[in-house]
């Protein structure tokens, strides 16, 4: 698939960029997955998915997000910064309309697969998402992360019988598209823990990413290795002690708030799957 830049020239605009974290190699991906899992599938997410001391996983850019219709969607393209000490990559996401047509496929009929997200929670934060996007505010990592997980899991499950929604111009772009935003996800996953800005978003998005590759390759270790970050965060963000009586001095959420409930139901499908 050739890039090219959007008809409109947004990468002329300024666009929004990762707010502060909280108190507390690359391979050819124009290939589309095969209907079953391929060499290629698994060579890429190889490339892909990274283990500790692996210099692939070295954060040395910047990251910028902005939207663009999907017909000229573009993946994290690369841009030398004034200085040209450090790159900035642009994240682009689609436009609101369609990200909230996707959410709603995903919610509907993909979620109960894993059941990791609360559907108003999701809502929400894919408005204030793109509400920062439009006043090119700071965006939180973690709502990037999980609206592009979303994405990509709910692109690569596009059937013909999803064309009504008149979203994607076919399934074979929406396949492409699924790989590109998995891509993205990964990188901004990776950002996320290098700046320390891991949220209860992180661990869900991870969640529904490996959930998505063990349905492309199965349980390799690339899907082993997702699961066990999304634990290791998790952990990091004491979700398993949410209900324990001395987690007073704790920053976790109230145990009587529909955030907390989440994070139980995140931490319980994560031990539950590791069992």
């Amino acid at each position: 698939m050739t890039q090219r830049e959007p008809t409109r020239s947004p990468s002329d605009q300024s666009g929004s960029r990762p707010g502060p974290p909280p108190s507390r190699r690359k391979r050819d991906i124009s290939t589309p997955f095969m209907g079953k899992s391929s060499t290629v599938d698994v060579e890429w997410l190889e490339s892909q998915i990274t283990h500790p001391g692996s210099a692939v996983g070295l954060c040395n850019a910047e990251y910028q997000f902005k939207t663009c219709s999907i017909k000229e969607t573009l993946p994290c393209t690369p841009t030398e910064d004034g200085l040209g000490t450090k790159s900035t990559k642009i994240v682009w996401l689609p436009l609101h309309e369609e990200s909230k047509q996707i959410v709603h496929k995903y919610l509907t009929d993909i979620t109960f697969l894993h059941h990791v997200v609360h559907g108003p929670s999701v809502w929400s934060l894919v408005d204030e998402l793109y509400e920062n996007l439009a006043t090119k505010s700071p965006v939180k990592l973690g709502q990037v992360s999980l609206l592009l997980a979303i994405l990509a899991s709910t692109a690569f499950f596009w059937t013909e019988r999803d064309m009504h929604r008149a979203v994607f111009p076919s399934v074979v772009k929406a396949n492409d598209l699924s790989k590109r935003w998995m891509a993205a996800s990964f990188e901004i996953l990776e950002y996320s823990r290098f700046t320390c800005s891991e949220s209860l978003e992180d661990v869900q998005a991870l969640i529904i990413v490996a959930f998505l590759v063990a349905n492309i390759v199965g349980l390799t270790s690339q899907a082993r290795y997702l699961f066990s970050t999304a634990i290791s965060v998790a952990w990091q963000l004491s979700l398993h002690l949410i209900d324990h009586k001395y987690n007073a001095e704790l920053s976790i959420a109230h145990p009587n708030t529909v955030r907390a409930e989440i994070g139980r139901r995140v931490w319980w499908y994560l031990v539950a799957t590791d069992w």
